[in-house]
C-alpha cells in the first residue's frame, strides 16, 4: 500500500472524527504510528492498527458560535457562553452605540470575527 495514500486515509478518517464546527489543522503525517496486527499472505490481507494525533480549531460554522445562539443577551451572559465552548481563548464584545447593555435582538444586526 504507498503511504501517500496511507497518509490520505488517515487524513481522512481524522477529519470524518473532528466535530461540526472545527477543522483539522496541523496534521504531521510524519508522527503517525503504524502496527502490524495481523497478516494473511496467503489471501493477501493485513490489519494495521494506527495512532495518529492532530489538532482542530474552531470554525464559524460551530453551532455554539452562531449569532442566534446570542440574541438579545447581556454582555457577561454572552462572555460567558463564548468562553464555556471548548477552544475557545478569548472572547471581546464591543457594542455600538457604546451605551448599549445587551447584543442586539436580530441576529443579522450581530457581527463575528474568530482568530
Amino acid at each position: 500500500f504507498p503511504r501517500t495514500d496511507m497518509e490520505a486515509l488517515v487524513r481522512t478518517k481524522l477529519k470524518e472524527r473532528i466535530p461540526e464546527g472545527r477543522d483539522l489543522v496541523d496534521f504531521d503525517s510524519s508522527r503517525v504510528l503504524y502496527r502490524l496486527e495481523q497478516a494473511d499472505t496467503g489471501v493477501e490481507t493485513a490489519r494495521v492498527v494506527v495512532k495518529a494525533d492532530a489538532m482542530s480549531r474552531l470554525t464559524s460554522s460551530n453551532p455554539a458560535l452562531r449569532p442566534e445562539a446570542l440574541v438579545s443577551m447581556s454582555v457577561d451572559a454572552a462572555k460567558q457562553k463564548l468562553s464555556a465552548v471548548d477552544g475557545v481563548e478569548f472572547v471581546e464584545i464591543t457594542l455600538r452605540p457604546s451605551w448599549a447593555r445587551k447584543l442586539p435582538g436580530q441576529k443579522d444586526k450581530i457581527d463575528m470575527t474568530i482568530e
